[in-house]
């Protein structure tokens, strides 16, 4: 029994050496020892074509994609200037225009009453202006009057030939006069300047009620039509799109990395 024993130990550690030698590559055949040496292949005699590939540097293409629109040079969005209701669309999608050819007409009957008011507001004005000026006229009259009989009043008085009670009266009555010209004065600048008010109102007025015919500013096609009549027309809402005649261009989003490289009067394909 204890023969066998040692005959299995004896085994096991014959396997062991077995794998380590293997691992440590001494049972490979095919190791190459520092001291072999090799030759290079020799071509069979008589052979003596050998083929030679020379190196050359040549550009390559560097490819990028960018996708785009091909977009009009010009293309304006029509806008109203006021909000009024449209009343007619005098042109369509497709349609070429001209110059000052009317495009959208609004609905000015609120912008004519808005101007008619402020004609007859500038009209009170000036007659209120009118009338200040008359009473400026009427108070100066009233204290040149009023100053020249105080002063002869005073140089009576200091030759003691009226009473102290005259030349008193004469004083207020003076000094009355210099407020209520002073008065005058001021209804008189609040007046011009209700006038100027009321012509700077009308003028706007006017401005606005031409805004109700909208027309071309340029020779063009209309590409697009974004309102009908009867929509309410307010700045900032579109109501066509007119695109310029003349030269096209391209729209492209072009990554980050390739800016230094695109750059003005660059062809590209």
């Amino acid at each position: 029994m204890r023969t066998r024993t040692l005959l299995t130990a004896a085994a096991g550690i014959a396997v062991l050496a077995v794998i380590f030698m293997w691992s440590a590559y001494m049972l490979n055949t095919q190791r190459i020892s520092p001291e072999d040496t090799f030759s290079s292949p020799r071509l069979p005699a008589g052979n003596s074509t050998v083929n030679t590939i020379t190196a050359a540097a040549v550009p390559v293409t560097d490819t990028a994609e960018a996708t785009g629109t091909v977009r009009p040079r010009t293309e304006t969005r029509v806008e109203a200037q006021v909000t009024a209701k449209i009343l007619r669309m005098a042109v369509t999608t497709g349609d070429v225009v001209k110059k000052g050819d009317v495009l959208v007409e609004l609905d000015a009957r609120e912008l004519v009453s808005r101007r008619d008011q402020a004609g007859q507001a500038l009209i009170s004005s000036r007659a209120t202006l009118g009338q200040a000026r008359q009473s400026v006229a009427e108070a100066r009259a009233a204290f040149d009057k009023a100053r020249n009989q105080y002063r002869r009043i005073k140089a009576l008085f200091s030759e003691r030939a009226v009473a102290q009670r005259e030349l008193d009266q004469a004083e207020a009555d003076y000094l009355q006069a210099e407020a209520a010209l002073g008065s005058a004065r001021g209804g008189l600048s609040g007046a011009e300047s209700a006038v100027q008010q009321a012509q700077k109102r009308l003028e706007e007025a006017e401005i606005a009620l031409g805004y109700a015919t909208i027309t071309a500013l340029e020779d063009g096609e209309i590409v697009r039509r974004e309102a009908e009549a009867g929509d309410l027309a307010f700045p900032g809402k579109p109501l066509l799109v007119v695109q310029a005649g003349g030269a096209l261009r391209l729209e492209a989003q072009v990554r980050e990395g390739l800016i230094g490289r695109v750059r003005p009067g660059v062809r590209l394909q």
